[in-house]
């Protein structure tokens, strides 16, 4: 268990798929806010092992890097083995630009593939560029100068004690001669038999360990068929514990993924982020907060605290009140999940009773405290307006007004119907979510419903209702779910007809018959008229590079105009809808290249004259 509790050193990138989206989330809103990405890293210079003799190893693996890098590390698999299986080694970070790493010793006669990985933010770097360096440790001729004496071998340039003899002058000192190997000289007592040799004090067969099934390798010092000798004797990642010749997942940290450690021959992950509140890192164990108070918690990389809220709290506000890292909220129960990235200070009105905090740092300490929040929402001077006997009258065509929506308070308006009035629109503008209008009537009676509209997430809604002999009345609400109020405006339309002195630039009442704008340079446009049964639409041009401005002027005092503008698929990307007399909606140069579609609509009834703009940077 103390295993388990060790501090995280390493990162790790096996979080729950939650976790992993929220991290990619948030690196693309990095890339959306500066506009540019992070070169891949890179290798410029390498030093591998070449062929060599020697079985013992460690081999030496060193390389110069360039760019952002997070991890690097070695992969390496015995060219010959079928299937074929890789295994890692993690490179240590010896300087700013440099990294370390120690392949293990291997068999003799064995091709060795070599690949050395190094990963960063801005993507993976490999030596080589592509395939495998290959070397083979087996045994090479080469000369030794001075020349080497008798009982030793020239092996890459170095003496070594010979193997093959004739006499004990060709074998090294503390080695005889026997059966035409140098060996090392009897320990045991009494002398070994002619078909034994001593190993350890003791006499064991000369054939020691016997035919071993093909999956096995001979244990020459005890004459034991064993699962293996050296790493390479392992498939699967596997690595070899010598002390008992198995295969295992690992025998220490380095063996293991960054996060994780060696505990039990099993590479499993770090526990770091332990506190009073674990376990909770899932939704099975999550930490209940039923009153309000601070919670204390630690996090790190690979740690994710969940919490859920009790019925008792009936509108739970998060603050984040000290952290010495960044934290990432994630609400669970919404229809989309938001994740926010807070600092010590931030408060929010928690949308979902599950959450979880996450941090990108190596090791962070929070409290956080959750409070009762009671709705507060200002009241406008139309109050009371909560029902038909109180509601406020409004006119059929024309009529436009500025109030305040709240949470479990409806607003209730009369549309009063004069004499040629037909069907008509009741129009709304609001950042207000959840918006929702119901429309009746009331017919020598009770009330009698007609039609019910909702807001579809745009902040320009309109409700059209029938052609009606008496006067009808609109409920406007906020759906349960919705927590804060807001402002909105209130407007109506007449189906009646309307004179218009429309502009010589009709027909552009669509987006299919928008105005086509030069794809290039600033533009001072023509005066325009706008009106309530004829909207105007432009194709606005815009390349990868540059950001595109498109604004309006008017007299707000003639009619209120709105700017709304749309990707080539029609999906809002932008709008300025706050009642002075000009608006803008800037398309940053992050914005994807194309053809953005700008809608210029009148809120309300009549017309109004308007100047545009297009400026390019």
């Amino acid at each position: 268990m103390e295993n388990r509790k060790r501090q995280c050193t390493r990162r790790r990138d096996q979080h729950l798929r939650a976790w992993t989206l929220n991290i990619s989330v948030l690196l693309a809103q990095v890339i959306w806010t500066t506009g540019c990405t992070l070169a891949p890293p890179d290798i410029v210079e390498v030093n591998v092992p070449s062929d060599t003799s020697d079985r013992t190893g460690p081999y030496l693996i060193s390389v110069q890097t360039w760019g952002a890098i997070d991890r690097a590390y070695a992969e390496w698999r015995d060219e010959a083995a079928d299937p074929p299986s890789s295994s890692k080694v993690k490179m240590v970070k010896v300087r700013a630009d440099y990294w370390e790493g120690q392949l293990p010793g291997s068999v003799l006669d064995k091709a060795i593939l070599l690949r050395v990985v190094v990963k960063g933010p801005g993507g993976t770097g490999t030596f080589p560029n592509t395939g495998y360096h290959r070397f083979v440790v087996g045994s090479l001729a080469g000369a030794c100068d001075p020349a080497c004496d008798s009982g030793f071998v020239c092996v890459d340039m170095r003496c070594q004690a010979s193997d093959a003899c004739t006499s004990a002058d060709e074998c090294a000192p503390g080695l005889e001669c026997r059966n035409g190997q140098c060996t090392q000289i009897e320990m045991c007592d009494p002398v070994c038999a002619s078909d034994e040799r001593c190993v350890d004090g003791r006499c064991v067969a000369e054939d020691i360990c016997g035919p071993c099934e093909a999956a096995q390798r001979c244990r020459p010092d005890t004459g034991q068929c064993v699962a293996c000798l050296s790493d390479l004797d392992c498939g699967d990642g596997r690595v070899c514990q010598t002390s008992e010749n198995l295969c295992v997942g690992c025998t220490n940290d380095d063996d293991c993924a960054p996060n994780e450690s060696c505990i039990d021959t099993a590479c499993q992950p770090d526990m770091c982020g332990d506190d009073a509140n674990e376990p909770n890192n899932g939704l099975s164990e999550v930490t209940r907060i039923d009153r309000v108070g601070p919670v204390l918690g630690s996090l790190c990389l690979v740690d994710i605290d969940y919490f859920s809220i009790g019925d008792n709290i009936n509108e739970p506000i998060f603050a984040l009140d000290d952290a010495n890292g960044p934290v990432e909220l994630t609400e669970l129960d919404a229809e989309q999940g938001r994740t926010i990235t807070l600092q010590p200070g931030a408060e929010l009105v928690l949308g979902s009773r599950r959450f979880f905090l996450g941090t990108t740092a190596e090791n962070i300490e929070y409290t956080f405290s959750i409070t009762d929040r009671t709705i507060m929402c200002e009241e406008d001077v139309l109050e009371p307006d909560d029902g038909p006997d109180l509601a406020t009258t409004i006119g059929a065509s024309g009529a436009r007004i500025a109030a305040q929506l709240c949470p479990g308070n409806g607003d209730w308006y009369e549309i009063r119907q004069r004499r040629g009035d037909r069907e008509g629109s009741i129009l709304l503008k609001t950042s207000l979510p959840g918006i929702e209008a119901e429309i009746s009537q009331l017919n020598r009676g009770p009330l009698e419903f007609i039609s019910f509209g909702r807001d579809t997430g745009s902040p320009w809604v309109v409700f059209d209702y029938p052609d009606v002999d008496d006067n009808l009345f609109v409920q406007l609400n906020l759906s349960e779910d919705t927590r804060d109020g807001g402002q909105y405006w209130i407007a109506t339309r007449s189906a009646a007809g309307q004179s218009c002195a429309d502009d010589q630039f009709e027909p552009d009442d669509s987006a299919d018959q928008a105005f086509e704008l030069p794809a290039q340079g600033n533009l001072m446009g023509q005066e325009r008229v706008v009106c309530a049964q004829s909207e105007d639409w432009f194709n606005l041009p815009k390349t990868e590079t540059e950001s595109v401005t498109f604004s309006i002027e008017f007299d707000s005092a003639r009619g209120d105009i709105d700017l709304l503008v749309y990707d080539a698929d029609l999906n809002l990307v932008g709008f300025d809808l706050n009642g002075a007399n000009g608006h803008s909606v800037q398309l940053p140069n992050r914005f994807t290249a194309g053809v953005y579609k700008v809608q210029v609509i009148l809120f309300g009834q009549g017309q109004n004259d308007y100047v545009y703009r297009v400026e390019r940077q």
